[in-house]
């Protein structure tokens, strides 16, 4: 859905999830060196507001 790279090899990649379906939620997760196996943050948003939230939280890490 959206994938941000930031300096250093961070990564922000904020997905839907289960794909397609309409009771899913927001993901978000912020990554280091592609090592998808242990996200530096991951959270997950029912709503706008909170996925802003998460976002924002994510990105204090940087």
């Amino acid at each position: 859905m959206l994938q941000v790279a930031f300096p250093e090899g961070y990564i922000l990649d904020v997905g839907w999830r289960p794909s397609f379906e309409i009771d899913g939620k927001f993901h978000v997760v912020l990554i280091k060196d592609y090592d998808w196996s242990s996200p530096i943050y991951s959270g997950s948003a029912e709503n706008l507001v909170e996925l802003k939230e998460n976002i924002n939280k994510a990105l204090v890490v940087l």
